[in-house]
């Protein structure tokens, strides 16, 4: 439950694929637990402490240091549709905020502008209308 890390670390040659499954918890865990990702201040943070895990990890990929440069952060989501409309909605909160922010949320946005590595955000909604039951399990 709830524990630090993240779901795949996949060395693809020189790069570094991080990946999360944000959300991905049992049915019937209590209320009390969000299982809806809310952006955008979710992505931002979820990126940001990725990028900090991967430069203060030092760790050796193929005999080269793994640096936020070479590397990606894919976040699989349960998107909260009641936060947004529609996926495009989505996408435009994470990479432009229109809404007044909080004091964190501003900090959060600050660090997801100067982040290195490439953010993936993969809507579970939306890979099972594309793709069907395959991404029923996520």
């Amino acid at each position: 439950h709830n524990q630090p890390g993240f779901d795949v670390i996949l060395p693809l040659g020189p790069t570094l694929v991080l990946q999360e499954c944000r959300y991905s918890e049992p049915s019937g865990r209590t209320a009390q637990t969000s299982t809806l990702l809310t952006p955008p201040a979710d992505v931002w943070r979820k990126a940001s402490l990725a990028e900090k895990e991967v430069e203060e990890s030092a760790a050796v990929c193929n005999g080269k240091v793994i640096c936020p440069a070479t590397s990606a952060f894919v976040l699989i989501a349960h998107r909260d549709l009641k936060s947004t409309k529609t996926l495009d909605d989505f996408v435009a909160d994470c990479t432009c905020p229109t809404k007044e922010l909080t004091e964190s949320d501003k900090q959060w946005f600050e660090k997801f502008q100067s982040i290195q590595m490439p953010v993936i955000v993969l809507d579970r909604a939306a890979l099972l209308e594309r793709y069907g039951p395959t991404f029923e399990l996520l």
